[in-house]
């Protein structure tokens, strides 16, 4: 949930715990925004729970140890899931927040739509980049110098092509 009070989407899964009102815990994005549960809520613990004993299951739900240390789900709190018809109609607004538009259609929820194939998140894990900085470095070098000896070869096909319309003369 943005600072004005809009719903966004987001596939930046690096949350964390804040202190906010009463010493409650709110799960936020990095840049402080609430993360919602699967009824829009804000995801938020009691003051007494510690952060670092909390973990999340594969589903979004969190969990928290019982006194016999046993990971229970807390009630209402599991992180929304959602999906998109058409995932490019979403519109970027920055800092990696998507806003639904109607290109992208409306957004679907994973928790009561059982037709949905459902997301898996992992606690601890970050989503990488796909790219390879210093693979692609060394691709674009070689087409770059690709491209130079193919620009000079036409070069000098075209003098050569001169050379023979000026003998012709």
């Amino acid at each position: 949930q943005g600072g004005d009070g809009t719903v966004y989407y987001t596939r930046n899964g690096n949350f964390n715990w804040s202190i906010g009102v009463n010493n409650v815990m709110t799960l936020t994005t990095t840049d402080g925004n609430p993360v919602l549960n699967t009824a829009g809520n804000p995801i938020t613990l009691p003051a007494n729970y510690i952060t670092s004993k909390v973990e999340v299951s594969e589903t979004g739900q969190v969990m928290y140890p019982d006194g016999n240390n046993n990971m229970q789900p807390v009630a209402g709190m599991q992180i929304g899931l959602y999906q998109f018809q058409n995932r490019a109609g979403l519109e970027k607004v920055g800092d990696s927040l998507y806003a639904v538009t109607p290109a992208s259609g409306a957004a679907l929820n994973e928790a009561t739509n059982a037709a949905l194939k459902k997301s898996e998140i992992r606690q601890g894990y970050l989503e990488n980049s796909n790219v390879q900085v210093a693979d692609e470095m060394v691709n674009l070098i070689v087409a770059q110098r690709a491209y130079e000896m193919n620009s000079k070869a036409i070069q000098a096909a075209d003098e050569m092509m001169s050379q023979a319309n000026q003998l012709r003369r």
